[in-house]
């Protein structure tokens, strides 16, 4: 099952900025905020990621302004948007991200998402800790079987 699927959000491309902080409550500065509520409102047309499944990311970046902005900034916004999306989450299904910026683009300032959703693979089991993921990964490249015994296969 790989599916493709991509958002086109309209607009400047805007960077993450610093939160602030005003009597101790932090906060996102508004033109931050609203850009993240953007993509979130866009992500919501895209199906929900099923259980197993890798994601792939690639963006594209068209940049009008002739300022020079931080790349991860960038990406830092589009992420926060897409969070919210059921089952995305950049620290488990994300395992490739491809930022690209294409600056002074006149006529059509705006941020390309594609989402790439593939079906996994290489690890099928739930890991729990950090010496189970070992023998999961060993046995996934046939180094070991189910009990641990090591075979010479390689």
């Amino acid at each position: 099952m790989d599916e493709t699927y991509a958002i086109l959000i309209l607009g400047e491309p805007v960077p993450s900025a610093r939160p602030r902080m005003v009597k101790g409550h932090t906060y996102l500065p508004k033109r931050t905020m609203s850009a993240i509520k953007e993509i979130t409102f866009q992500a919501k047309s895209l199906p929900p990621v099923p259980c197993g499944t890798i994601v792939e990311i690639d963006i594209t970046f068209y940049c009008a302004e002739k300022r020079n902005k931080a790349l991860a900034n960038l990406e830092k916004t589009v992420l926060d948007g897409l969070h919210p999306h059921p089952l995305i989450d950049d620290n488990i299904n994300i395992v490739r991200l491809l930022v690209a910026r294409c600056e002074f683009v006149t006529y059509l300032p705006a941020t390309l998402v594609i989402l790439k959703y593939k079906q996994e693979n290489v690890i099928k089991y739930t890991v729990k800790s950090g010496v189970n993921m070992a023998r999961v990964i060993t046995q996934q490249l046939g180094k070991t079987s189910i009990n641990g015994d090591y075979n010479d296969k390689a």
